[in-house]
């Protein structure tokens, strides 16, 4: 499956230079963020019939090609399924934030398309998103601001949320920070 979505995205038109969005290098080819989602909408089926060993492997694979449209495409493969997520899977996401995501666009994808459905459906693994706010690596802590927008706007895990961000407040990481400020605004409406 991934070499038929890899060949897809290479197909796909190329609409702008995405690199003027960024302050450091990145790899894209420039494909609009509707077009990828038209095309995990085509595939999701056939990814959703795939095992979860399965869909690691090829989003490992999607990951490791290094392109921004890329991660988009593995992200919203995995937001299209229709089951609930395993705690394997969530720490699947987990890894792919230590290891692959590099841009706030990705963290925040995960966190908001994946790991924010699986702590709805799974309230109880919020104390687990807690912990990994603590993580080394910032686009881990992001990407847990993220999960919790959602609760934050429907006034779920308000306790955890504060402390939430009185962590990341303190954040040496600017985007962080930001994020904090962000969650933080969601709270009080």
């Amino acid at each position: 499956m991934f070499e038929r979505l890899q060949a897809k995205l290479r197909e796909l038109p190329v609409t702008k230079d995405t690199q003027h969005f960024f302050a450091e290098p990145v790899q894209a080819r420039g494909v609009a963020i509707a077009a990828i989602r038209k095309l995990a909408a085509a595939h999701g089926r056939e990814f959703a019939a795939l095992s979860v060993a399965e869909r690691a492997v090829v989003a490992e694979r999607l990951w490791e090609s290094g392109g921004l449209e890329e991660g988009h495409l593995t992200i919203l493969l995995y937001a299209r399924l229709k089951t609930a997520l395993s705690m394997d899977e969530v720490q699947l996401f987990h890894g792919w934030l230590r290891q692959y995501v590099t841009k706030a666009e990705h963290a925040d994808a995960i966190g908001m398309a994946l790991l924010g459905p699986a702590l709805k459906s799974e309230p109880d693994w919020a104390a687990v998103f807690l912990r990994w706010a603590s993580a080394q690596q910032p686009w881990v802590r992001r990407a847990m601001l993220a999960a919790f927008s959602k609760a934050a706007r429907e006034g779920r895990h308000r306790e955890e949320i504060r402390e939430l961000v009185v962590l990341a407040k303190q954040d040496p990481e600017r985007h962080v920070r930001n994020a904090a400020a962000w969650l933080e605004r969601l709270l009080c409406l």
